[in-house]
């Protein structure tokens, strides 16, 4: 049966996918031992070979394999040692002297299901691998040379004037984005070093098909099978710059995007292909190497908020490390210093540390730095993030202003009807706050207009503590940032909230309505996904999925902390019967003080079915026959505090 709340991310296009997950292959001995830890994306300098070494023929610039060619050098890869290897002309390498089984590229021009990465063959390079074909001009050649004295020998092997293809199917679906473009996979001897280096593309007018704004290619590094000791790919969104991919462990997970590129300038006015030499190098394991991955922080927090920094930490090294500690140091408006213990990590373990929640007293910038002991390379040790404290108004964000969004996500259609879900952010105030809206950057599906959406604040267990109107999306929402304003401003007490986007699906569209930026991996008990119209508890993402990527929502208040003891009438009010079999119920009032109360009814919508008003210590009666059978919110407001029911009707 459908699962009327499961996850699908995608690249914000129709139709693209039914699930998020991870596929592992059959498992192997050997490990890659290129760590995506290791990856580094470096400013480079292309050298076109020339007519240095000798060019590698091949049938045609179509979808052909090479006859084997020698490296010129031992080259040990994924635990094997190779003299040689085999070109496709759609931009990648098999290592060894058989060449690559079909399929030679993805069966789309948006999504990475399929491809080298998932197909049979093994040991694998893929510098840029897409459906490509010969340059109109130019003068498309393969060729490989291989330099330096014995010892320190490098195999450059460069595809020269490739262009990727306009993919066609019923009607054109995406564009020509390289009229021509150059690159090169380099092999390093002794070190086993990997570096795919990209040089001079001419940029193709772009035509307008069903789909123009973006395709994806398959990048990254495939060993004896398809396990995720056994690949490292690269990502990257269509408005990232190349300088700024993300290296990961393991396969694309199905239905999403991978490598994507574009010839569109986005809202800033560059176009992101290629600066010319951009190098994206792999680096096999020194024995001692801790390398700290990621550092998870909020990016906004009112001012007088403790919190708990975390940081992803990686034994990348070939040998176990134990009885190590990070530091977190904390400068700008606040300063502290805080250190965790590091647990024993086997070679290729991974730890998340959490450190001691610091005290951001004061507002301004904040930069909190992660720092590693010294081993045998320095160069992961650190990591840095920035939180903004604020004062008199502003939010709880994880919300990355700098990076733009990398997909979108929605949930699966229901051919039984509509329904509602919601993706949320866990947040944790140390003190009560007044919240007032709901802050979402919007995602990228062309479908998105006329859809409806609305924002939300939940607790822990999914009960909708307030919501806005609902929102129809509009032309040019995607990508940018919309803030739902609550229909009544909530008090969310000291403790974890939810603040999330509550999606209306319905079974004939398929909107991608949240935005995502690359987390990598996704922080656990973060972000959640639960049901509004058939109600559940929420879900950690993380415990489903393998995933690589944080939901775009933040809660905003405008105003200063309340006081720690909140008015009273969350717990003076009771509705019954509840459910009710004929609509019929009583709303009970007592000790919330004095003043006449203002109720609302809203649906699984959002929208607002009943107005009336109530007194306190009276019992009100609250007619909704005239409702349809389902799930409704009993909202009661006074001139101090409101508090949310959810009441039931099964007539």
């Amino acid at each position: 049966m459908r699962n009327s709340y499961s996850l699908l991310r995608t690249a914000g296009l129709r139709g693209l996918g039914l699930l998020l997950a991870l596929m592992a292959g059959t498992a192997h001995a050997q490990t890659l031992n290129l760590p995506a830890v290791g990856a580094q994306s470096l400013a480079g300098t292309y050298a076109d070979l020339g007519t240095d070494g000798t060019t590698i023929a091949t049938a045609n610039f179509d979808d052909a394999n090479s006859a084997a060619q020698n490296i010129g050098f031992s080259f040990t890869f994924g635990g094997t040692t190779f003299t040689q290897f085999v070109l496709n002309t759609n931009g990648y390498v098999r290592l060894g002297a058989t060449a690559p089984p079909s399929p030679y590229f993805s069966d789309s021009p948006f999504i990475v299901n399929t491809g080298p990465l998932r197909g049979a063959g093994t040991f694998l390079l893929l510098p840029f691998n897409t459906d490509l074909e010969a340059a109109t001009t130019g003068g498309t050649e393969y060729r490989m040379a291989t330099t330096g004295s014995t010892g320190s020998r490098v195999c450059t092997i460069q595809w020269k004037n490739v262009s990727d293809k306009s993919r066609v199917g019923a009607s054109s679906l995406s564009s020509k984005y390289f009229t021509s473009f150059s690159f090169q996979l380099k092999l390093y001897e002794g070190t086993n070093r990997v570096e795919f280096v990209y040089g001079p593309y001419v940029a193709a007018t772009i035509t307008d098909p069903m789909y123009p704004y973006a395709t994806t290619a398959q990048v990254g590094l495939k060993g004896a099978g398809s396990g995720p000791v056994q690949v490292l790919t690269v990502v990257k969104s269509a408005l990232a710059a190349w300088n700024t991919p993300t290296f990961q462990d393991g396969l694309y997970p199905l239905y999403t995007t991978g490598f994507t590129y574009t010839g569109q300038a986005n809202d800033n006015g560059y176009v992101p292909l290629p600066d010319a030499g951009r190098t994206y190098r792999f680096n096999p394991p020194v024995a001692n190497d801790l390398a700290v991955t990621t550092l998870y922080s909020v990016t906004q927090l009112p001012a007088g908020q403790a919190y708990a920094y975390q940081a992803y930490i990686t034994n990348s090294g070939s040998t176990s490390v134990s009885g190590q500690t990070a530091t977190l140091t904390l400068s700008g408006a606040n300063a502290q210093t805080v250190s965790a213990a590091i647990p024993t990590l086997a070679a290729g373990a991974t730890a998340t540390v959490r450190f001691p929640g610091v005290l951001l007293a004061q507002a301004g910038t904040n930069t909190a730095t992660v720092t590693l002991p010294a081993d045998g390379n320095t160069t992961n040790n650190t990591q840095t993030a920035t939180t903004t404290t604020t004062s008199g108004g502003g939010s709880f964000s994880v919300i990355d202003a700098a990076t733009p969004s990398s997909a979108s996500t929605t949930y699966l259609q229901s051919l039984s009807g509509v329904y509602t879900s919601a993706f949320a952010v866990k947040y944790r105030a140390t003190t009560a706050y007044t919240l007032n809206y709901v802050r979402v950057r919007i995602g990228s599906a062309t479908d998105n207009p006329g859809n409806v959406v609305y924002g939300i604040v939940a607790d822990t267990t999914g009960r909708v503590l307030a919501q806005s109107d609902p929102y129809t999306m509009q032309a040019g929402d995607n990508g940018r940032l919309h803030t739902f304003v609550l229909t009544t401003p909530v008090q969310v007490p000291a403790g974890s909230f939810l603040a999330g986007l509550a999606q209306v699906v319905q079974p004939t569209t398929y909107p991608s309505p949240l935005g995502l930026q690359p987390e990598v991996p996704t922080r656990a008990g973060t972000y959640y996904q639960f049901g509004i119209s058939t109600p559940s508890t929420p879900v950690d993402i993380t415990l489903t999925n393998t995933l690589n990527y944080r939901y775009l929502i933040e809660a905003g208040y405008s105003n200063s902390p309340l006081a720690t003891k909140a008015p009273e009438l969350a717990g003076a009010l009771t509705v019954y019967p509840n459910p009710s079999a004929d609509g019929r119920f009583t709303l009970d009032v007592r000790g919330a003080g004095p003043g006449q109360l203002t109720v609302r009814v809203l649906n699984a919508l959002g929208q607002c079915v009943y107005t009336g008003t109530a007194r306190s210590e009276a019992a009100t009666p609250l007619d909704l026959a005239g409702l349809a059978e389902g799930v409704y919110y009993l909202q009661v407001r006074s001139s101090t505090a409101v508090s949310m029911r959810k009441i039931s009707l099964t007539q």
